[in-house]
């Protein structure tokens, strides 16, 4: 005689099941979320901060104290129109992620003094143009500019050797630097100007193309260090 299991255990299955799949990203190691009202008291414990709209306009934000951060989250403060001070005093920072900051018009020349940078978001930002001096950030693994006013990618960046995603999907970029397009770390790029595509396909066919602005990305995501 076979039982039926009641449905209210079936809906607590899974709630649990949704609940740990969406606390198995950057979180995992045991690696905690903290926010940044919470990280006041120890800043230098922190490695992985996210801040918020709301206390963006609730706190004079001051990153400085953070020395031995690692993953910075200000993705979604839509009235953020300048980086936070104290952001070049990160000098373990390997990952910030401004996606959504629409506000933000100008890329920060704060972000270039951050020399174990590994992972950077534009993506969605107001943001039009990529400074040559990108070139400084020498361990960026992947760069995300897709849904952004930029129009063109300076040569430097191909003297990025540990470079392996580029996503500029939705952007005003047609043309693409033979530089580029030759770099043998690529090894993803998003795009559907056919142009571009002919253009990896001819000089780099190593390289995948994809339409999706976040194909694979949680593979090279920069996840904090474990100490």
């Amino acid at each position: 005689m076979s039982t039926k299991t009641p449905l209210p255990f079936i809906f607590f299955l899974i709630l649990l099941t949704t609940k740990a799949s969406a606390s198995t990203d950057l979180t995992q190691d045991s690696i905690e979320v903290t926010y940044y009202r919470d990280a006041l008291e120890n800043p230098t414990d922190i490695r992985y901060l996210k801040i918020e709209l709301i206390e963006y306009l609730e706190f004079e934000i001051d990153l400085s104290a953070f020395v031995n951060l690692e993953y910075l989250d200000l993705s979604e403060i839509i009235d953020l129109d300048s980086i936070p001070k104290g952001l070049e005093s990160l000098q373990s920072l390997r990952s910030l992620d401004l996606h959504r900051c629409s506000g933000l018009k100008y890329f920060p020349s704060e972000i270039l003094e951050l020399p174990d940078l590994r992972y950077l978001d534009i993506s969605k930002t107001a943001i039009s143009s990529i400074p040559y001096e990108i070139n400084k950030l020498s361990g960026l693994c992947v760069l995300l500019v897709h849904s952004t006013s930029v129009n063109s990618l300076p040569e430097s960046i191909s003297e990025l050797d540990s470079l392996k995603y580029l996503s500029i999907l939705n952007t005003d970029i047609t043309h693409v630097p033979k530089e580029i397009l030759t770099m043998q770390s690529l090894e993803i790029v998003i795009t559907s100007n056919k142009s571009i595509i002919s253009g990896f396909t001819l000089q780099n066919p190593q390289v995948v193309i994809s339409l999706n602005p976040y194909y694979k990305a949680h593979l090279y995501r920069e996840k904090p260090r474990v100490k």
